[in-house]
């Protein structure tokens, strides 16, 4: 699929996103994206998957969220980022899906260029954060380890396999409902489709200060949880191989 503005007048897009201890963030990402379908001609609908269980019920979802185009997906338990936003993806009712923190509001203007981006051949569009001075030291060093894992033991060889903003086509979603149970599907896209895949880089504005919201000991659990699933699409690409 190629997105034309010009050409096709109606497209659709789903955002997904996870929850965030700052509501601010989610207020901001939504603020940002009525904002830019005010400037361009697609349906948009938006998806907050509550991996954090910071909202109990229906009753306790800020006011904001209201006469906007918005549905919350509850877990009964508590899962990992990860799990989280590929859950919101597996129930995405367009043909082209946005996955986005929701600290990453500030770059909701690039949507459209990487929706502009789907060319047939690239399927996948991968936004990287490449200057980030502010965030600690532990976040850098997980990061550098978990990439590196990435390539040489899940044998997927992308900028940054953490980053969260991530636009994918149609067929590419197919591939996601389609793909085998038991392991992650978006890590299973990025191996599929790694031929398919184009990255772009994010500069983002400077912070005075930044405060994760993960602990030491939620960084461990998710380069935990994150390495188990690379071991997975190996082993079962070396399954298939034999």
């Amino acid at each position: 699929m190629v997105y034309d503005s010009k050409r096709s007048r109606r497209k659709s897009l789903t955002i997904v996103t996870t929850t965030d201890p700052r509501e601010k963030n989610i207020y901001n990402l939504i603020l940002s994206l009525k904002k830019l379908k005010g400037k361009e001609d697609f349906d948009l609908e938006i998806l907050i998957v509550d991996d954090l269980k910071l909202w109990g019920s229906p009753k306790e979802i800020p006011r904001f969220i209201s006469g906007v185009e918005v549905k919350v997906i509850w877990n009964s338990e508590s899962v990992g980022q990860l799990e989280a936003i590929t859950s919101g993806m597996m129930v995405a009712s367009t043909d082209i899906v946005l996955t986005i923190d929701p600290d990453m509001h500030q770059f909701v203007d690039r949507i459209t260029d990487m929706m502009h981006n789907l060319d047939g051949h690239t399927r996948i569009v991968h936004a990287v954060r490449s200057h980030r001075p502010n965030i600690p030291l532990i976040r850098k060093i997980g990061s550098f380890l978990i990439n590196k894992i990435a390539r040489t033991v899940g044998g997927i060889n992308i900028a940054d396999i953490g980053s969260s903003m991530v636009l994918v086509d149609k067929k590419t979603m197919t591939d996601l409902k389609k793909a085998p149970s038991g392991i992650n599907k978006k890590l299973y896209l990025y191996k599929k489709h790694q031929k398919n895949i184009k990255t772009i880089n994010l500069v983002e504005m400077e912070r005075t200060r930044f405060t994760s919201q993960y602990s030491l000991t939620m960084l461990i659990k998710l380069f935990y949880s994150t390495t188990v699933e690379l071991i997975r699409i190996r082993l079962r690409d070396s399954y298939k191989e034999k």
